[in-house]
């Protein structure tokens, strides 16, 4: 009788940790999920013609951002947790000696930021600098002007947003 009620014990136990494990990634997935709305992200983040400024960033190879690094910059915010991440990573591992981009990583560093050695363009960023930043939605990204106003910005949820988006600022320039 009391081997079944030490057995019982230690099930009860490995149900909990598996609760706990599940619950957790459930918890993770939902905050990095990019839910909003097409027109809700018409107010999300920086404004339009607002100054993109730096705020204490430095890259994982421990190198200060300046603020003329940041001139006609894409600024790319991801998570580790966040899968639609995941696929612009290619992108921007094959554009990144041809475009200036930015990485701003929330909550750790996703492996294929170190695979695809991109660490010299990525920052992790803390909950303060995500308030100041005013993005919370990942993939997200700004392009700035060549003095860092925000030319065009929106969540990125896939490589075809993205060409969009450049695409949009693209346009923009021509125009103005």
């Amino acid at each position: 009788m009391e081997g079944i009620w030490g057995l019982s014990y230690y099930l009860l136990w490995l149900l909990v940790l598996f609760n706990t494990v599940f619950l957790v990634r459930v918890l993770r997935s939902s905050h990095n999920r990019a839910t909003a709305t097409p027109s809700s992200l018409q107010n999300h983040g920086i404004d339009i013609s607002e100054k993109f400024e730096i705020h204490h960033l430095h890259t994982l190879s421990g190198a200060e951002i300046k603020e003329n690094q940041l001139e006609s910059a894409l600024i790319l915010f991801t998570s580790p947790g966040c899968k639609a991440c995941e696929s612009l990573y290619d992108w921007v591992k094959s554009r990144k000696d041809s475009f200036q981009i930015l990485l701003l990583s929330d909550s750790g560093i996703h492996p294929k930021i170190i695979e695809y050695h991109l660490e010299s363009i990525t920052c992790q960023i803390n909950k303060e600098q995500i308030e100041l930043y005013r993005t919370n939605i990942f993939p997200f990204a700004y392009l700035l002007s060549s003095d860092r106003h925000v030319v065009t910005k929106g969540a990125v949820v896939n490589l075809e947003k993205l060409e969009q988006l450049l695409l949009k600022s693209q346009k923009s320039r021509l125009i103005g």
